[in-house]
């Protein structure tokens, strides 16, 4: 079918420029985000598949997890959405086309190349493997490249994945049928080991130049996949011939338990056919492009980002993408310590610099381990896999929502903050459901929202997430009168006995950040008459803290319901604390010291407001780790449990020169809402207006990316507008960072005042 093309319109925050490439599930375009001034590449899915019931129930938890993955050589997602127009997922723009591309021009790759390549793509793959994610359609066509030729694996394959598997059976084959390995092709279930096989042909071809069964059709090459071997290669060196031809056949052999058995092991065999030094370590010099090295150079000339962009012809998003790496790499948190560093290393002293960008080391990353702590954001869907110790509480929940009671289709979860009300909503109960924990419900369709100021508009844009009319308003239908959601679930949801979950987190927000008493009764009365309703097919999960529980009892109808329909998040039991602490990598193969889990948990044990800290030092412990060991030395290194979160904030913030700590004073002000009688909380604030109103954008965004890598500043986007946003991770840090509460304090008058102004 013909792709129509959106160049020149706008969709939410940003405005298509033109269209770079077209499918059979929709099309790629370069467009430009005004709010934060970047290029990126949206990736539109049509809406005859994205409107299919099973994509939406699917879609935002797939999106989210690729997004999560994090890694040098994977093209980063910014956001993803859907609506009834289709589904729409965010990239970096990359503008150096395809290795396709390059093979279609006739060029060819030499072996050292390949090896570099192989490395980088290996290195990207590994990690997606290491997050059971499978990529399942490796080909020339996704791995993209930089304007200085620097490979990244691209397109996880959601629309693909998504639309092939449910569209009504699981049996249709999913991957490019050039590539596509024998377990593929027959429907039988993939491993990291399908990918090796796709990554075993893409290396034959970069070595020939052509496809090893080039001479037939696609359909007839999926034939061959299942049966026959690849053609042996004849056309190198006749010493490498043999020694490549041995790691093509291994990689791509028809039982998968023949293969490597990681995509690595490959990447290193054929580095040293190539003659090349492999790395496991993550040297300083090694991890830096050569792109990453012109603009460093740059920096230590004293060049802003908007300078730097214009030498180099280049966005000025894209310099601030590339600073963000520097910084990640070399571990520094600011430009002036990032200059420091620069003059430290003595890198571009013309005396002393001995840069050779054309090293012939590949470093494979291979102890690049994703860290399975949170910080001190709450856990998500994607991430049921890392959540340990609320397992009893899940299963009460779930006997809950299924007990004789006339108040059946609501349930709140209330607790102090601290307590790990959303974790446990979003990373426990839903997956929960996903898995069919009560009978049907892995055919609920399951949306989140947090109500802010407009739970009105908050809800219509959660409601908008899973409908599949274009001509639906729902809004109308929500603020009609109290029967709204019950009948705008009607009209989304499939002729079928599917169900709606709404979690409504945050759930305080409704009595703190709503002024207008009239809309939050409509809105109370809303949710009641919802859950209520003979006929319903919407069932609601709130999370509410405690110290806010006396709120909602002030409207008696539906503080009753509250009243019969709580369930209390009760301390972590020093059982569930141990599964909290070991339950994360113990899947990965990683022990503690004798004894410090022990010492863990009774620092923890009772403790109000403990399991953000826990898993803040649980995070710092990690990236500390010696081998596949947690210390004792790392632990006292980082203030255990009590003083990991407080230290290193302030250790930060200690490195910083004047200018910035002004601009992380000015910055954590303006993300926090003041407490009337209660306890202050965190502000979500426009990423654009934390810049703007500062003095040096620059210095503004390093420590924005900064802290956001530190786990002290959470980023995410708005869901209406996307617009991105900021926000403080947890209140925790409001509470222990002693430096941050005497800001507060001397402030509170001028910030009352600027609120109301």
């Amino acid at each position: 079918m013909v792709v129509s093309d959106l160049s020149g319109q706008q969709i939410k925050g940003y405005v298509l420029r033109e269209q770079l490439g077209s499918g059979g599930f929709g099309a790629v375009y370069r467009a430009y985000q005004e709010d934060v001034q970047r290029e990126v590449a949206i990736k539109i899915i049509l809406p005859r598949y994205a409107n299919q019931p099973e994509f939406i129930r699917r879609f935002e938890a797939e999106a989210q997890t690729i997004a999560q993955l994090e890694h040098p050589y994977i093209v980063p997602m910014h956001d993803y959405w859907r609506d009834p127009h289709g589904a729409y997922l965010v990239m970096r723009l990359l503008r150096g086309g395809s290795i396709r591309d390059v093979l279609r021009q006739h060029h060819m790759f030499d072996v050292e190349r390949i090896a570099v390549l192989l490395g980088h793509i290996a290195s990207a793959l590994h990690h997606a493997h290491q997050q059971q994610v499978i990529h399942r359609d490796i080909k020339p066509d996704n791995i993209l490249l930089d304007e200085n030729g620097i490979a990244y694996l691209a397109d996880f394959g959601i629309a693909k994945n998504l639309s092939q598997e449910t569209n009504g059976t699981r049996k249709e084959i999913v991957g490019s049928l050039d590539y596509l390995s024998p377990e593929q092709a027959r429907s039988e279930p993939i491993t990291a080991r399908t990918d090796i096989y796709s990554m075993g042909v893409v290396l034959y071809e970069l070595l020939v130049g052509e496809h090893p069964f080039y001479e037939v059709s696609s359909v007839e090459r999926m034939y061959k996949h299942i049966s026959d071997p690849l053609p042996e290669i004849t056309s190198l060196e006749p010493d490498l011939n043999q020694a490549v031809n041995e790691i093509i056949q291994r990689a791509t052999q028809k039982n998968p338990k023949e293969r490597y058995p990681d995509v690595l092991s490959l990447a290193r065999e054929f580095a040293e056919v190539a003659q090349m030094t492999v790395s496991s370590s993550k040297s300083i010099y090694e991890t830096l492009t050569s792109r990453e090295l012109d603009i460093l150079r740059l920096v230590a000339e004293e060049l802003t980002n908007q300078e730097i962009a214009e030498k180099l012809v280049v966005e000025h998003s894209t310099i601030r993408w590339y600073i963000r790496q520097i910084n990640k790499k070399l571990r520094v948190f600011s430009r002036e310590e990032l200059k420091r560093k620069v003059a430290e290393l003595g890198w571009f002293d013309e005396e002393t610099s001995t840069i050779d960008a054309s090293s012939s080391q590949i470093a494979l990353l291979w102890d690049d381990v994703e860290n399975p702590y949170k910080g001190l954001r709450a856990f998500e869907r994607g991430e049921a896999q890392d959540f340990f110790g609320r397992e009893e509480f899940v299963e009460r929940l779930l006997w809950r929502m299924q007990e004789a009671d006339p108040y059946q289709r609501f349930l709140a979860i209330v607790g102090p903050s601290g307590s790990g009300k959303s974790s446990v909503a979003r990373a426990g109960l839903l997956p929960a459901l996903v898995k069919n924990a009560i009978a049907g419900s892995d055919h609920w369709f399951c949306i989140d929202m947090i109500p802010g100021d407009s739970p009105f508009d908050a809800l219509e844009t959660a409601l908008i997430r899973i409908a599949a009319d274009q001509a639906m308003n729902l809004h109308d239908q929500i603020s009609r009168d109290e029967r709204g959601l019950v009948r705008a679930a009607d009209l989304i949801l499939p002729k079928d006995k599917s169900e709606l979950l709404l979690l409504i987190d945050q759930f305080e927000e409704v009595f703190t950040l709503v002024t207008d008493e009239g809309k939050r009764q409509r809105f109370l009365d809303l949710l009641l008459a919802t859950v209520t309703a003979p006929h319903s097919r919407v069932r609601i999960v709130v999370t509410l803290r405690a110290d806010f529980y006396d709120r909602p009892l002030h409207y008696p109808k539906f503080g009753e319901i509250l009243r019969t329909r709580m369930e209390t998040i009760l301390p972590l039991t020093a059982q569930g604390i141990e599964r909290a602490i070991v339950g994360p990598v113990e899947r990965m193969g990683m022990v503690f010291e004798d004894g410090l889990v022990a010492h863990m948990v009774s620092q923890t044990t009772y403790q109000a407001g403990a399991l953000p800290l826990l898993q803040f030092a649980l995070t710092a412990l990690f990236d500390l780790r010696e081998g596949h060991k947690l210390t004792h030395d790392a632990y006292q290194q980082i203030g255990g449990v009590g003083g990991a979160l407080a230290n290193r904030v302030e250790d930060i913030y200690s490195q910083l020169d004047a200018q910035a700590q002004e601009a992380v004073r000015q910055l954590f002000l303006r993300l926090v809402t003041l407490g009337e009688g209660v306890e202050d909380t965190r502000r979500r604030v426009p990423r654009s207006e934390l810049v703007a109103v500062s003095n040096d954008a620059d210095l503004m965004e390093d420590l924005i990316d900064y802290l956001a890598q530190e786990r002290f500043l959470a980023l995410d986007n708005d869901p209406a507008t996307r617009a991105p946003m900021v926000e403080v991770a947890h209140e925790a840090i409001l509470r222990e960072w002693e430096r941050l509460r005497g800001w507060i304090d001397k402030s509170r008058t001028e910030l009352r005042l600027h609120r109301q102004l």
